[in-house]
C-alpha cells in the first residue's frame, strides 16, 4: 500500500534536494537561490517579481498567457510582447549565470506559463501536499495520522503573501490555504481529543486565534478545560467566547449549559 504522506514528502524533498531555487510564499514573500535570499537589487522589474508571485500561487499549474497579462496589466491590451520580456527577466533573476535551459525554472510556450515544480520548491505547494496527505491518513484511521497532521500544521507558517493583502488574485489562494490549515487543525483536535483531551487545547487556541468567531471551537475548549479541572481557564475561555459572540450579535450559551 502506498503511503500518501510519504509520497508527498518524498516528492517535495526531491524538489528541495535538486533545486537551486526556493520560494517562500507563506508569510512574507522571499526567493532563495542556493539557500541565499535574492536581494532587492537583483529584481530589474517589479512586474517580474509580481509574475513570480502569481506563478507561485499556481503551485506548478499553468496559467494562460492572456490571464497572466490581465493580472499584470489590467485593462490594457496587446501586452503579449511585454509578457515575453517579463518572463525573460524572471529567468535571468532565477538563473543569472544562465547555467540551465530556459525552461529549467519557468516553463512557457505560446499558450501558457508555469513554474517547474521539479526544480522550484514552493512552501505553499509543499504545505498543500502534506496537508492533503495527512488528512487522508486521518480519515483512514491510520495511527500515524496525528504526527502527520502536526507536521502539516507546522508547515503552515503564515497566510499566503501576507505582504500583498490587496491583490484579488492572491486572496483566492490565501483563503483556500487558510481553510486547509484550519481543516488540518480541526482534524487534529478530533484525532487527539478522544485519547488525550488536554492535548487538543493548544490546537483549539490556534484555531480561535485565527478565527475568534468559531463557536464550536469555543465550546470544545471550555468543556475540555472544565473536565481537566482547569476551572479558572474555563471561565476565562467562556468570557472570551461571550465577547466574540457579542461582536457578531450571536446569542451565546451560558457556561452551565455548555458543561452539561
Amino acid at each position: 500500500m502506498v503511503d500518501p504522506l510519504a509520497t508527498a514528502i518524498d516528492r517535495n524533498e526531491r524538489a528541495h534536494a535538486t533545486t537551486q531555487v526556493s520560494i517562500r510564499a507563506l508569510g512574507s514573500f522571499a526567493v532563495y537561490r542556493a539557500g541565499e535570499p535574492v536581494p532587492a537589487s537583483a529584481w530589474q522589474s517589479r512586474k517580474a517579481r509580481h509574475a513570480l508571485k502569481i506563478l507561485a500561487g499556481r503551485g506548478g499549474r499553468p496559467i494562460s498567457r492572456d490571464a497572466l497579462c490581465e493580472l499584470l496589466w489590467p485593462e490594457q491590451i496587446d501586452t503579449g510582447s511585454r509578457l515575453s520580456v517579463v518572463l525573460s527577466t524572471l529567468r535571468s533573476v532565477l538563473d543569472p549565470d544562465r547555467r540551465h535551459p530556459s525552461d529549467h525554472y519557468v516553463v512557457a510556450d505560446r499558450e501558457s506559463a508555469r513554474l517547474n515544480v521539479a526544480t522550484v520548491a514552493i512552501d505553499a505547494a509543499r504545505f498543500a501536499d502534506v496537508a492533503d496527505a495527512a488528512l487522508r491518513l486521518s480519515r483512514a484511521g491510520d495511527p500515524a495520522a496525528v504526527e502527520a497532521l502536526e507536521n502539516a500544521s507546522a508547515a503552515y507558517t503564515g497566510d499566503f503573501l501576507e505582504d500583498d493583502p490587496y491583490h484579488p488574485w492572491a486572496a483566492e489562494t490565501r483563503d483556500r490555504l487558510r481553510a486547509l490549515a484550519a481543516e488540518v487543525r480541526r482534524e487534529l483536535v478530533r484525532a487527539v481529543e478522544a485519547g488525550d483531551p488536554e492535548r487538543a487545547v493548544p490546537w483549539l487556541l490556534t484555531l480561535l486565534s485565527d478565527d475568534p468567531y468559531d463557536e464550536s471551537s469555543h465550546h470544545r475548549l471550555i468543556r475540555i478545560l472544565h473536565q481537566a479541572g482547569r476551572h479558572g481557564e474555563a471561565r476565562r475561555a467562556h468570557r472570551r467566547y461571550l465577547n466574540s459572540m457579542a461582536e457578531i450579535d450571536v446569542p451565546a450559551m451560558p457556561l452551565e449549559a455548555l458543561l452539561v
